[in-house]
């Protein structure tokens, strides 16, 4: 598996855009590399309406880099925590995770919303 350590500073180099994992690739902890090359797509197609590639794609990087990054970030910490190997760590982790599978839907919805409520 490979991840970037440090993000790029931008996904677009001069008239070439680049997306999902060429772009931002992350661990699969999260279940978003495909959610958000397709993200991209939708945002990619919006800036580029009605404008040169050339003068568009720094407002795709804008658009998406922030996002990107914070999802990337998440999905370490999430694997980071899912490689955790000590026996007392890991049985507060399994019990934490039933607790959480116990909770009201509303409450870990509230929890992942911002990385399932985007909207373009």
């Amino acid at each position: 598996m490979y991840e970037l350590t440090r993000p790029l500073p931008a996904y677009h180099f001069g008239p070439i855009a680049i997306l999902g994992d060429a772009a931002h690739p992350m661990t699969p902890d999260l279940g978003q590399g495909g959610c958000q090359a397709i993200e991209d797509a939708v945002v990619l197609a919006q800036v580029l309406e009605g404008g040169a590639v050339r003068d568009r794609l720094p407002a795709f990087t804008a658009a998406r880099h922030r996002r990107t990054v914070t999802i990337v970030r998440q999905s370490r910490r999430m694997a980071r925590v899912g490689q955790l190997s000590t026996p007392l760590v890991v049985s507060a982790r399994t019990g934490a995770m039933r607790l959480v599978g116990r909770l009201p839907a509303r409450f870990t919805e509230r929890a992942l919303s911002p990385v399932i409520d985007w909207r373009p």
